[in-house]
């Protein structure tokens, strides 16, 4: 079986070997590219543990036990090369990303942060390949769809130049799928679908088509609900006991917006019109939640009347309810499209017209993450800074600068909405199309 697995694996490594260029752009990505804000809550956490010890880990505590774990090999190379952050004094004023930021982390700390989210990419893609291949018996097929993901410039972007780690909630999830779909393996599909929750909260949404599913299509219906549910014991004592603020306020945002600064909405999403058009907090959460009650009731029919087998449940279910939050949520980041794309990657293998849709929200939602552009290149531009400045000083006229925040002129946050709307619209005739196709099978 083990042999079976590497053969498989290597390939699909071996694919045209296109797969070791989105390696290598990455890895050029990795060390001199990063979110300001994002890379430096990290590198705070990673100094505070070499300071004083291990003295918290977070609500989602995966990749804090990440941190923690390379918080001596990264002080160790610091010092051994003599690279370390940048104070954020000591550079131009213009090169100040706001919020707080007092340094600009290094190429060495960024390259350590970012290795599991690349790996995470290529096993993502790997469990893309395996699932559409166990389904279709098809490698062009199969290879294209985990090409799609793996080459996404989102994808990439989140992963090697922004640093955040939605792409290990993404391997778990998929992991969980490819483990229940392919195998029948429901007690470790479970395991997986915890584990990124514990890396990201949104992929417990995805135990109610995985349970529709099994009360649909699976024998030992009641004994296989229960290994997924029975973990929902020890989670809801984790959170109770140990973060009930916490989950408080993460439950209340979800119901009742509460904005970002000055913001009342920006991101993937139609709400971005806040940019340019202050709206009302509380009409804006009414009308959210609306929005959300309609579309998960719109994704619980699909999966309950339409969806004809286990994997239109399973996957085009799950992208049905995420979508319903991209679609009535106020404050959509651009990581969280990673688990909307590997997803949409795995329906294409069935529905090849919904491709250059994806095409069309990946660049969109690339595109809409260069808002913090050029502040992305600061750990280049910290050790070259007199050239870069003209950059720096050049993109200034499309920020409203602050102590505390930056936040997009009328002009630029008009491009915002119109790309936020542009997702909207795009992930609407997806879903239209969803239902459409599957009405006419």
């Amino acid at each position: 079986m083990i042999s079976i697995r590497c053969i498989f694996l290597r390939a699909f490594l071996r694919s045209n070997n296109i797969i070791f260029l989105g390696i290598i752009i990455r890895l050029v990505l990795m060390p001199f590219f990063a979110h300001p804000f994002d890379m430096y809550v990290k590198y705070s956490y990673v100094d505070e543990i070499f300071r004083q010890g291990v003295t918290t880990i977070g609500f989602n505590p995966i990749f804090d036990l990440y941190q923690i774990s390379i918080t001596p090999i990264y002080y160790w190379l610091s010092n051994t090369f003599s690279i370390s952050a940048t104070a954020i004094s000591t550079l131009p004023e213009s090169f100040n990303p706001g919020y707080g930021v007092t340094v600009v982390t290094d190429p060495i700390f960024n390259t350590l942060v970012k290795v599991p989210l690349i790996v995470s990419d290529i096993l993502s893609a790997f469990l893309i390949y395996k699932i559409a291949f166990f389904f279709t018996r098809d490698n062009t097929t199969s290879r294209n769809a985990s090409f799609l993901y793996f080459f996404n410039p989102i994808v990439i972007w989140i992963s090697a130049a922004w640093g955040q780690y939605d792409s290990l909630a993404v391997l778990f999830t998929l992991l969980s799928f490819y483990l229940l779909l392919t195998k029948k393996k429901y007690f470790f599909s479970a395991q997986s679908l915890y584990i990124a929750f514990f890396v990201k909260i949104y992929p417990i949404f995805f135990l109610v088509p995985i349970c529709i599913s099994i009360i649909r299509f699976a024998k030992h219906k009641l004994l296989n609900i229960f290994k997924y549910l029975i973990f929902l014991i020890p989670l809801s004592i984790y959170l109770l006991l140990l973060f009930r603020d916490v989950t408080l306020n993460l439950l209340n945002s979800l119901f009742v917006p509460s904005g970002f600064f000055l913001i009342s909405g920006f991101g993937l999403t139609y709400w971005s019109i806040s940019l340019i058009y202050p709206i009302n907090l509380f009409w804006s959460g009414l009308l959210s939640n609306l929005v959300l009650i309609s579309l998960v009731s719109l994704a619980s029919y699909f999966v309950i009347k339409i969806a004809k087998d286990k994997f239109d449940v399973i996957i085009i279910g799950s992208f049905m309810y995420i979508s319903a939050f991209f679609l009535s949520l106020t404050i959509i980041t651009e990581q969280r499209s990673l688990m909307l794309f590997a997803l949409l990657s795995l329906i294409t293998i069935n529905k090849g017209s919904l491709r250059p849709y994806y095409i069309f929200l990946s660049i969109t939602a690339f595109l809409y993450a260069q808002k913090n552009f050029p502040f992305y290149i600061l750990p280049l531009a910290s050790q070259f800074p007199s050239s870069f400045e003209f950059l720096f000083n050049n993109i200034s006229i499309y920020v409203d600068r602050s102590t505390e925040i930056l936040i997009p002129t009328m002009l630029s946050g008009f491009v915002l909405f119109i790309l936020g709307t542009s997702f909207s619209i795009g992930l609407i005739i997806i879903i239209w199309k969803l239902f459409r196709l599957n009405n006419n099978t």
